[in-house]
């Protein structure tokens, strides 16, 4: 019962996959062992990780190695963000996209969300979503994915509202360049020098000229406070390499460990479960003839040949003429078979000679 049971617990989870991804032959039987390696690592459900394994070669059109460490590493976003993860494959995926993002960078980008989200309080799933919706903006101004979540992570969590930030970064960007000016390292440096009271002034003067009137208050007031950082500006996606495996790492406990060791043993009760269904497999397609077969007789009895049947079957299990097992459950139901087809002609012979 056990390894049945695992069996079908795995088979679950891998059924998601082949629905997700509609592979047959080699390529499903790829991705299965994808699906399995990722089990024997992650404390997900089966089901959780199907999905992941499943979205990931979808989306992100990977295989074999890679596949497996970018569907762990989305298991584990998942995990320590609250973010289901099919909402992040596809917010990943899109953004990725907008940006021109490589998908072997992936995991770079989950960690680079996960860590500004972390940074400015913002909660992830909202920001993964405003960079998506202002993402030809954000192009348009020539900032890269992790510079644009940068920006709104920091001017979301200082309280300047996205769509009244975006207009003043739009005019911030066609004044730099038309001065020549990175844009980031522009934002960078008249933070600091707003956060200097020996340079305020000037400092004021520049972002009212940089971001029009209208918008730049709102960046100087943030700005003066502290309540925005932009030092993470101009960094790689690099750096964000192992952001969502440290976070995992930190907070993973004994019952986390547990859960992957389980799964590894139900893998192999699974491989078990299956061997004992495709050992019992031809004995019960036998058994569901056999019942075809007594139904088609049993339909062909009248109602009195049929109770007469039953009759004569039930005294038999009385007796002890039926024994438990397929093997002889299958027996006992030829020989049923067989007693309907007898009594049939008896009830014949019967009603032949009470018209005598």
């Amino acid at each position: 019962g056990g390894a049945v049971a695992a069996f079908n617990e795995v088979d679950a989870g891998a059924d998601i996959v082949i629905q997700k991804t509609g592979a047959t032959g080699e390529a499903a039987e790829q991705l299965n062992e994808s699906f399995e390696n990722v089990a024997k690592q992650s404390s997900a459900s089966m089901e959780e990780i199907g999905t992941a394994v499943g979205e990931v070669s979808t989306r992100f059109g990977l295989t074999g190695d890679q596949l497996e460490s970018t569907s762990l590493q989305f298991l584990r976003f998942s995990e320590n963000t609250g973010v289901d993860v099919t909402s992040a494959c596809e917010d990943a995926s899109m953004a990725m996209q907008a940006f021109g993002v490589d998908s072997s960078q992936a995991g770079d980008v989950l960690g680079m969300f996960q860590t500004v989200s972390q940074q400015t309080g913002i909660d992830v799933q909202t920001l993964m979503t405003d960079v998506n919706a202002n993402g030809a903006t954000f192009r348009d101004m020539g900032l890269s994915i992790q510079d644009s979540a940068a920006l709104l992570g920091s001017f979301e969590a200082a309280g300047i509202p996205a769509d009244q930030m975006l207009t003043g970064l739009k005019k911030a960007s066609a004044n730099c360049a038309k001065s020549g000016q990175d844009l980031g390292t522009t934002l960078q440096d008249l933070t600091k020098r707003l956060q200097d009271p020996a340079t305020q002034a000037q400092a004021t003067q520049d972002a009212i000229d940089l971001f029009g009137s209208k918008s730049a208050m709102a960046f100087v007031d943030a700005a003066e406070s502290g309540r925005v950082n932009l030092d993470s500006l101009g960094g790689s996606l690099d750096d964000y390499a192992t952001a969502v495996d440290d976070t995992f790492e930190g907070t993973e406990d004994a019952p986390d460990k547990m859960k992957e060791s389980l799964h590894a043993l139900q893998i192999s009760g699974a491989e078990l479960g299956a061997d004992i269904l495709d050992t019992l497999l031809p004995a019960v397609q036998k058994a569901a003839e056999v019942a075809d077969k007594l139904k088609e007789v049993w339909d062909g009895l009248s109602p009195a040949q049929q109770q007469l049947a039953a009759n004569v079957v039930l005294g038999g299990i009385a007796f002890g003429g039926l024994t438990s097992g397929i093997g002889k459950a299958m027996q006992a139901a030829d020989n049923i078979g067989t007693t309907f087809q007898n009594v049939a002609k008896f009830g014949t012979t019967l009603t032949g000679a009470a018209g005598k």
